[in-house]
């Protein structure tokens, strides 16, 4: 009941981070660093803001929401405990999506796939801990899905904080410039 819930917003941070992608090699590819980097900040906005608006939505619309993807009254309870505590993962579950793209169009093919084998292999691990091991049950679940997530997200921000990435992103760069957030939605 709740995937599609996941899915969408994943779909959407995708729309970033593919378009942004795309921007960001062409930038780079004509050495305009200063243009790839307001790209990336301008993507990562968008990711934390899709995070956030999508969060509050779902807090406030839970039960609808559910019961529009399918919930009976059997499943509601259990798909209500694993939204509730995956919806705090969308704040920053949509830039973990959408900055790994990015990290790709740097050529950085290496870090790209560090980063989701950690948030997976983190999941896997953390799953039948959280489930069986504390007894949690569904919570366990989707708690080991957002602390899996979380740790996806530090290492990307670890990434451009500890200057792995070849482009340098400051707070200017983060400032939402239309013309390229419309560029990169349309891509």
């Amino acid at each position: 009941i709740v995937f599609p819930i996941q899915m969408i917003i994943m779909a959407i941070a995708q729309l970033f981070g593919m378009g942004a992608a795309s921007m960001v090699s062409r930038s780079l590819g004509k050495k305009d660093y200063g243009r790839a980097s307001n790209i990336v900040g301008n993507s990562m906005f968008a990711s934390f803001a899709l995070g956030a608006f999508a969060a509050i939505m779902v807090f406030i619309f839970l039960n609808p929401i559910l019961r529009a993807f399918g919930a009976t009254e059997n499943i509601l309870p259990f798909a209500r405990d694993y939204l509730s505590i995956i919806t705090f993962g969308f704040i920053y579950f949509p830039f973990l999506v959408s900055t790994n793209n990015l990290i790709r169009a740097e050529g950085d093919a290496k870090n790209a796939m560090t980063v989701m084998l950690v948030a997976i292999g983190l999941n896997i691990i953390l799953d039948p801990i959280f489930i069986f091991g504390l007894n949690m049950g569904i919570k366990g679940a989707a708690y080991a899905t957002i602390i899996a997530q979380f740790c996806g997200f530090i290492y990307i921000v670890l990434y451009y904080i500890l200057g792995k990435s070849s482009l340098k992103i400051r707070m200017i760069h983060f400032r939402m410039r239309w013309r390229i957030f419309k560029e990169m939605v349309s891509l």
